[in-house]
């Protein structure tokens, strides 16, 4: 080693000694955006045990507990809450929040007083809890200690720390002892340390922290750059939205609509009541309008029929049990709480509070809040009802939050219709547009000719040359403007050069007018954004500079607010403007004609010549740089072309190929949250052993503190024989020291594309809506397969990834998410917003597909869809869907005949065309008898879920059937 490097070595050691010193709690990660999702293993070498995770078995109030699943329950996020004092300095503390059960794991202040008496013996030991809120007080609160065993850690308690306890005692770590007993009667005979399977327990050990059973195994990152769920993350912008109705919870009842279903409608600026389900009137588009402080989803709703905005009454409510007022609508939208609603499940399971922003404490609205909430109210009775007179809809405050008719149904109409209040922003393909005067060319100066707006060294000046590019502006969406109004740069297409707002201050009078500037240069300032509004006249809209936009028409006090686009085609004596100079103007009066523009569509879908790509950054093909194996760096492990892109890989064992960056300190890519790599491996033999034929190759990226950006069990880092493209998910304030591209086999690999991205994660929502499975009505002796329905209920498109399926079965009464018999990793493609897809096992645990039972019970069948959340979802709580499946004994019987007569509706039996005097016998699976019927007896016959029996004795004919009631 170079001495330069010992010199930088010994350096990094100094200083990482000084930083611990000197460190504070601003230097710790809390209140992530992402986190990362981990399984805390116990030992697994005692008494050829399997295996063992801490969970959460969501049976009490402390469930804590050991168990061979790897399911959600022994999933924790591992959510940064700041930093702790170990007893000598500050250390990064973490809590643990169970995926499945959504808890927190603990040590309550009863146990830690128990430890704390505890702790003059040699083994104190306490069970460890799980709390469904956060106190985030240190009891909640883990840190990771190095123990003496290279394969485990102490995972420590930041409570109860006692630096006068002897070494073991000083800490309570969460131990492993439990998965060293392996019966009853513990190891070899003798009972362990009392400690019985399945409790986890946590203590310490007065003799020191070398022994084995005080650590855990090292926690194994499962997923990495998965939303944090202790942060609100709310919908806003969205691209799609629902469609929805709003309606009574009650039974109509009332005369005056007929009894009919009524639904709010907008008219006229008030909200009535409607018995026309069809009638857009009665739909309203529920657009995501971000979060508020009491964490709930805000909404805004848009009259599909009027685009008006459902809004808040701005009548005071008063002080009485029973106040209402009349609820509104306005065409405009000003993003103020009257305009934005929540929903707040009511005490009525058949319908929430709609609750607007303006007054909501996040509380129900009953007792002394009486004016917290303004409940959206049905009142379907008629006109005596709380003295509110249908068809009118009113706004209430009711003294008692309890009551139902505060609360309304909302049923969803469309799904996935495009949101009317989405703005564009950085648009692939764009128009090209001229603007011209809306006038009828009359002045001398332009001939009589069409005039349009062209730039000309700085300035905007008239043409009259229709062809001319000077006189055509790339139109390219810019996003929302302030008023939620889609605001747009205009590139001239001559010059490069963007429209802009005059710098030159408007004045006080009636006409004031100064010129229209261009800019070699966007800075994205407000003077280079521009949006329309329509005119009082039919011709053309207002071309409006967002400098000073205040959205509302151009007249009366507010004459400076909108710089309108001013195309003056009159002689030089009309209000002062010289031809051929185009002016901003902005006059006391916005209905005046003068101050609007014609807007033509010269070429639609041209390239947006300002598009970026997808908001990646590039590292470079030409550089890779890396060259190892798994032993250490050899240069002849690989080699790379830089001029094709192809890295030749040598045979025996694995080699790298890739980018180094230690040197540099690492790269800082904390702008992004993906990286890529793109490439063609199809050259690699296929000898791979991974599900569906993978190569023996791999992509991984290691931070500069040797962290991986993934998991690396289960293969879940292999890449597969018809991969192209792979990606991780990087840790926010990490740098990358390398990133490598791996084989253990001999061949070439080209490489296409090497990349960050700033993905944002759009809250793709994946479910089960069924589980089927062949033979229908299976015995013990039939080899089943499954297969599921699976449909991405979210507005979003899901990614171009796996949509894993995993089946498992347990018995119905039986805890945790069962057996996992079979999967399905076939469908690699995206899903639309409601599309559904129904894919069926193709492996399984033991390689088969198909499962047999063993036994003639019930059992439950449960389907988990993304169960390696390849796809990002907003909510990965409700992707499990369970099904009961009955098995038969093997009795030989036939299947149920195809003829029609003996069928099953409504979970009841129907037996038809027979003759009258047709016998039918029906048994049970253990050939207990459940009765004798004629054939006329049985149609319609209700029997509890089960297979059944049926002997049919037709004449001297006689016929065995199984019949299954679901």
């Amino acid at each position: 080693m170079k001495k330069s490097i010992y010199f930088k070595v010994w350096i990094i050691f100094i200083l990482s000694f000084v930083g611990l010193a000197r460190a504070s709690a601003q230097q710790f990660l809390e209140n992530t955006e992402t986190v990362d999702i981990v399984q805390i293993p116990g030992f697994n070498n005692d008494g050829n045990m399997a295996q063992y995770y801490v969970a959460d078995l969501g049976t009490s109030v402390d469930s804590i507990a050991w168990t061979t699943e790897t399911g959600d329950i022994t999933k924790w996020y591992k959510i940064a809450a700041g930093g702790v004092s170990d007893s000598t300095a500050d250390v990064q503390a973490y809590y643990y929040k169970n995926v499945a059960t959504g808890r927190y794991l603990y040590i309550s202040d009863a146990i830690q007083t128990a430890l704390a008496t505890g702790r003059t013996g040699d083994w104190p030991t306490a069970r460890a809890g799980a709390s469904a809120t956060n106190a985030k007080t240190a009891n909640f609160k883990w840190f990771e200690r190095t123990s003496p065993w290279p394969w485990g850690v102490y995972l420590t308690n930041a409570a109860g720390i006692d630096p006068t306890q002897a070494d073991g005692n000083r800490f309570n770590c969460l131990t492993g002892i439990i998965l060293m007993k392996v019966n009853d009667g513990g190891i070899n005979g003798q009972e362990f340390f009392g400690v019985y399977e399945p409790n986890v327990s946590v203590g310490g050990f007065k003799g020191g922290t070398g022994n084995a059973w005080t650590a855990l195994k090292t926690p194994v990152v499962v997923q990495t750059g998965v939303l944090n769920p202790d942060i609100p993350h709310f919908l806003k912008k969205a691209k799609t939205v629902d469609i929805i109705q709003i309606t009574t919870w009650m039974t109509p009842n009332n005369a005056k609509l007929g009894g009919l279903q009524p639904y709010v409608a907008d008219s006229h600026g008030s909200i009535v009541y409607s018995t026309d389900a069809a009638a857009d009137s009665t739909k309203w588009y529920q657009i995501p309008a971000d979060g508020n402080e009491f964490g709930q989803q805000l909404y805004y709703y848009k009259n599909v029929a009027t685009g008006a905005y459902l809004k808040g009454s701005t009548i005071p409510m008063g002080t009485g049990d029973w106040t209402v007022s009349a609820a509104t609508t306005s065409t405009t939208n000003d993003r103020s709480k009257l305009f934005k609603w929540s929903k707040m499940d009511s005490n009525w399971g058949n319908g929430p509070w709609l609750v607007n922003e303006d007054g909501n404490t996040g509380t129900r609205p009953s007792g002394s809040n009486t004016k917290a909430f303004f409940a959206l109210t049905m009142l379907t009775a008629n006109s005596e009802f709380f003295g509110v007179d249908v068809p009118n809809v009113a706004i209430s405050n009711p003294h008692d939050g309890g009551n139902a008719w505060t609360a309304v149904k909302i049923e969803v109409a469309a799904t996935g219709v495009a949101n009317p209040d989405y703005r564009v922003e950085n648009a692939r393909a764009v128009d090209v547009i001229q603007i011209s005067t809306w006038m009828t060319p009359n002045n001398v100066k332009l001939g009589g000719t069409k005039p349009y707006a062209s730039d000309s060294h700085g300035l905007v000046v008239y043409s009259t040359d229709a062809a001319a590019d000077s006189t055509k502006w790339y139109e390219i969406p810019a996003g929302e403007g302030a008023f939620g109004q889609q605001i747009y740069y205009y590139k001239n297409l001559a010059t490069g050069a963007y429209l802009k707002g005059s710098t030159i201050p408007m004045g006080t009078g009636d006409w004031t007018v100064s010129a229209a500037t261009t800019s070699a240069t966007n800075d994205g300032s407000a003077s280079l954004k521009w949006s329309k509004m329509d005119s009082n006249w039919g011709n053309g809209p207002w071309l409006v500079n967002e400098d000073g936009n205040t959205g509302a028409r151009p007249s009366g006090s507010n004459k400076n607010a909108f710089f309108a686009f001013t195309m003056l085609t009159a002689n030089s004596e009309f209000f002062g403007v010289d031809v051929p100079n185009v002016a901003i103007s902005n006059t006391s009066d916005g209905s005046n004609a003068w101050t609007a523009v014609q807007i033509n569509v010269a070429a639609s879908g041209v390239t947006n010549p300002d598009y970026v790509p997808d908001g990646s950054f590039t590292y470079s093909k030409d550089e890779l740089n890396f060259f190892a194996t798994d032993n250490g760096e050899d240069a002849s492990a690989a080699s790379y072309n830089a001029g094709t892109h192809t890295i030749s890989y040598t045979n025996g064992g694995w080699h790298r190929a890739g980018w180094n960056w230690e040197a540099d300190g690492g790269i800082d890519a904390s702008a992004y949250n993906q990286v890529w790599i793109k490439f063609d491996a199809s050259a690699l033999p296929k000898t791979g052993d991974g599900v569906g034929g993978a190569t023996k190759l791999q992509f991984d990226v290691v931070y500069m503190d040797d962290s991986n950006a993934a998991a690396f069990d289960n293969k879940t880092n292999e890449i597969h024989s018809n991969d192209t493209a792979y990606f991780y998910n990087l840790t926010p304030g990490k740098k990358i020291k390398r990133i490598t591209l791996k084989s253990e086999v001999q061949g070439d690999v080209v490489l296409t594309g090497a990349y960050f991205f700033n993905k944002g994660i759009d809250p793709v929502d994946l479910i089960v809506t069924d589980i089927s499975w062949t033979p229908e009505n299976p015995v013990v002796t039939d080899s089943i397969l499954f297969s599921a329905t699976i449909k991405n209920q979210s507005k979003f498109a899901s990614q171009n990834v796996k949509h894993g399926v995993t089946f498992s079965v347990k018995l119905p009464t039986a805890s945790g998410n069962g057996t996992i018999v079979a999967w399905s990793d076939t469908h690699l493609t995206s899903l639309a917003p409601g599309e559904s897809v129904t894919v069926t096992a193709n492996g399984g645990p033991k390689v088969a597909a198909k499962w047999k039972f063993g036994l003639a019970k019930t059992y439950a069948v449960i389907a988990n869809v993304n169960d390696q959340k390849d796809v990002l979802e907003s909510d990965y709580s409700n992707n499990t869907f369970t099904k009961e499946i009955v098995i038969g004994a093997s009795t030989g019987i036939d299947e149920i005949s195809t003829d029609g007569r003996v069928y099953v509706a409504d979970s009841k039996l129907y037996v038809v065309n027979y003759p009258e005097n047709t016998l039918v016998s029906i048994y049970n699976l253990q050939a207990q008898e459940i009765g004798h019927y004629l054939a006329r007896e049985v149609s319609g016959l209700a029997l509890p879920k089960n297979l059944y029996i049926l002997k049919i004795q037709e004449g001297n004919k006689s016929s065995n059937l199984k019949v299954l009631i679901r």
